[in-house]
């Protein structure tokens, strides 16, 4: 038995020497494809999303590896299979042994043909285990290449293909999403914005699925569609767009859409100066059961919010938009940058703007006010503004959220009905 045993654990050993060249040649074409992709990779720019893939395979690939080690391992192939075939083996020679015979010659060819029956079966047995074991192992190299080749397919739908209609001109901003370009279409030269968003494994995060499903699902000419300079602007050029601000978010707000990220860096302007707002990825729904902490940018943040209430409403955004007016005809932050802190920031907005009294705030924070400095009710908030347009600003900043002016009075107020004001869209 022994011989037995030797024989066919070089058996074995052949059959899982045949299966690993096998395996052999397969990565070696699965590696040239993931390098094909990491080539692509450096001549794109589209790096997190190919990094974010590659991590994936190569994670996948890792996994699948262990398991053939383990199927294809001799020693452990010998101790779960063969070893139980000879256990089979030697309980049917003992059973020979128990057969009566007339003579030794008889007995002899007996053993001798059922032990090559036995020889037989076992060395087909083991070919077919490892036959088993290596469709498992195709199927499961099939399996990465599978995957390889979607996400050459998804590389040429965003990569290749959008290169063959869009020209990239520049990168217009970068946030903790993903990265903004700006594009030309090589067919109508129209200039657009794209946004390059980086995926959870392959999958949208919730936060790009909400802001899609959003776009999707909302049209109107003030909100950018699934299309920004420094400095001062007109004052009848802001005004124009603070009304396309006020339509847009007006319609956001009949339909109980709270915007919660309206800052310059969501807001887009055409070569038609034609105003349009996107970054949908932080909207929250009044009617939701779970009403999340928004996702704001300090500079354009509600006090309430930077005072920690959870009891938050369309009021944030009425704030944000007062604040990005005010930068438009400043050219400059008006509570201050965007790296400064919230008790900063909270201490710019009451002495610009006013200490609230402790009865008007009392619903919110109680007691809060009791050691704040108490600076005076500016009279005016933007010197570059008449009477009148200090009189709106003075309302979109209120600081209580209850007496802050909502989107559709904004858009009767006399400072935006006054003049003819062409507007722009929502993106």
């Amino acid at each position: 038995m022994d011989d037995l045993s030797e024989k066919f654990q070089q058996s074995i050993i052949d059959e899982i020497s045949k299966t690993r060249n096998f395996v052999s040649e397969e990565l070696m074409v699965i590696n040239e494809k993931i390098d094909r992709l990491q080539i692509r990779n450096a001549q794109t720019e589209q790096g997190m999303f190919y990094t974010r893939k590659k991590e994936d395979l190569s994670k996948a690939l890792k996994q699948t590896l262990i398991v053939i080690d383990e199927m294809l391992e001799p020693q452990k192939f010998y101790s779960d299979f063969f070893a139980g075939e000879l256990k089979v083996i030697s309980e049917k020679i003992q059973s020979l042994n128990d057969q009566k015979f007339e003579t030794e010659e008889d007995m002899s060819k007996f053993h001798t043909k059922a032990m090559e029956d036995l020889l037989t079966k076992l060395e087909q047995n083991v070919i077919d285990e490892i036959s088993t074991r290596r469709c498992f192992i195709s199927r499961e190299l099939k399996v990465i290449n599978e995957r390889i080749e979607d996400f050459e397919k998804e590389e040429t739908y965003l990569g290749m293909e959008f290169l063959e209609h869009y020209a990239q001109e520049s990168v217009i901003g970068e946030g903790s999403m993903g990265r903004v370009y700006k594009v030309r279409d090589l067919k109508t030269r129209k200039v657009c914005a794209m946004k390059s968003i980086g995926l959870d494994g392959n999958h949208l995060t919730p936060k790009v699925a909400r802001e899609i499903s959003t776009l999707f699902e909302i049209e109107h000419d003030n909100i950018v569609k699934l299309e920004k300079k420094g400095g001062k602007i007109d004052v009848n050029i802001a005004k124009d767009w603070l009304k396309a601000l006020l339509l847009a978010i007006d319609f956001l707000h009949e339909r109980d859409i709270i915007h919660c990220d309206l800052k310059p860096e969501n807001i887009i302007i055409d070569s038609n100066l034609k105003l349009k707002i996107g970054g949908f990825g932080s909207v929250r729904r009044i009617l939701d059961d779970t009403m999340l902490s928004p996702v704001t940018t300090a500079p354009f943040t509600a006090p309430e919010l930077l005072l920690g209430s959870n009891g938050y409403g369309k009021p944030i955004d009425i704030w944000a938009i007062g604040c990005i007016f005010a930068e438009m005809v400043e050219g400059k932050s008006l509570f201050g940058p965007e790296d400064e802190s919230e008790i900063r920031i909270l201490h710019e907005i009451f002495r610009k703007i006013g200490t609230p009294s402790q009865n008007s705030w009392l619903f919110f924070l109680p007691n809060f006010l009791e050691d704040v400095h108490q600076y005076p009710e500016a009279s005016e908030i933007l010197p570059n503004l008449d009477v009148v347009g200090n009189d709106l600003i003075k309302k979109m900043l209120a600081v209580d959220p209850l007496e802050r002016i909502t989107a559709g009075d904004a858009l009767k107020h006399p400072y935006i009905k006054a003049g003819d004001v062409s507007v722009g869209e929502i993106a």
